[in-house]
Parts: structure tokens; C-alpha cells; sequence
């Protein structure tokens, strides 16, 4: 059985109207709902560098291959460095 049941009048949305699962969490971090919470990008490292540097992300997700580095916006060269200072490596 539950310990709470909340009941919302409307839900956050992002601004492409998808609901926001971050404003959410944040919203009932209380409620021990989500343990961890992770960020992901396929394309450019950018958007998590800037999630990673405001809010405390237990983790975050990237997208690696073989071409990775040739790329300019290498997730190995501009968030991977930054991961591992923050998390440390388990390599």
C-alpha cells in the first residue's frame, strides 16, 4: 500500500509540451519517489554540460562510437573529461 497518494490538478510541461519528469522529481523529491536520476543526449554534449553544471545529476548517459572524436561535438572530448572529475572513473 502506499504511504501518500497525491492527486494534480495539471501536470509541468517542457517547452516542446512533453510532460517534465525533472519538475516532477523536484517537485516530490519528499515523497522518496526516485532514488537517482540520469541525463542523456545522442547529438551534442552541450545541453548536459549545462544540465550537469545547474543541477545535481546522479549520473549522466552518453552516446559514444569508433568516430566519436573526429566529430566536433565529441561526447568523449568535452563531456567525458568533465564526467569523470565529477563522478571519478571506473576504469
Amino acid at each position: 500500500m502506499p504511504d501518500d497518494v497525491v492527486f494534480l490538478d495539471s501536470l509541468p510541461m517542457t517547452a516542446t509540451g512533453k510532460i517534465s519528469k525533472l519538475d516532477l522529481r523536484r517537485r516530490f523529491a519528499d515523497h522518496l519517489l526516485t532514488r537517482y536520476l540520469a541525463v542523456a543526449a545522442h547529438y551534442q554534449p552541450e545541453p548536459i554540460i549545462d544540465l550537469l553544471n545547474r543541477y545535481p545529476f546522479d549520473a549522466a548517459i552518453l552516446a559514444l562510437n569508433a568516430a566519436d572524436t573526429l566529430s566536433p561535438h565529441s561526447f568523449i572530448n568535452r563531456l567525458l573529461t568533465r564526467s569523470k572529475s565529477r563522478w571519478g572513473s571506473s576504469a
